[in-house]
């Protein structure tokens, strides 16, 4: 089965708040890279595949949660990134993510710079569920008709 738009797993989750520091800082991994904010949030992005991204936000710049995904085989996927002071873009041969620096807001555009969807924006709050203590992902997504 071909898969014509792109599969983007965003999953969340959150830590005990720590710092990291006062200004962004990006950090190159394999397959994407991994922000962190002035505000202590980080956004992990991962390419599966040139057509498949992972984004992974959680409100510690510290350590990132432990999360289980099932995939098929890895692909050696050529990201390229590029960084400039408002956002890092990260692009494949089939898809671009640009994260901006200080909003935190990723869009997901296709390999002509029109836009699949993007973040409107997104909060981090608190949460506490029978004494197992964690954060809640309020995310609001503005989806392109085409």
């Amino acid at each position: 089965m071909r898969i014509s738009k792109p599969f983007i797993t965003l999953s969340a989750a959150a830590m005990i708040l720590g710092s990291c520091g006062s200004g962004v800082q990006v950090t190159d991994t394999e397959n994407g890279a991994v922000i962190h904010f002035a505000d202590n949030s980080a956004t992990r992005i991962t390419f599966c595949s040139p057509n498949t991204a992972r984004c992974t936000k959680w409100a510690s710049g510290q350590a990132e949660p432990i999360s289980l995904v099932a995939r098929g085989p890895a692909f050696d996927v050529e990201v390229c990134k590029y960084e400039t002071n408002d956002c890092v873009t990260l692009k494949t041969s089939a898809m671009i993510v640009v994260a901006n620096k200080k909003s935190g807001i990723v869009r997901f555009l296709k390999k002509d710079s029109t836009e699949y969807f993007s973040e409107c924006g997104h909060s981090l709050s608190p949460i506490d569920i029978k004494g197992d203590k964690g954060f809640s992902i309020n995310q609001k997504l503005k989806i392109k008709d085409n």
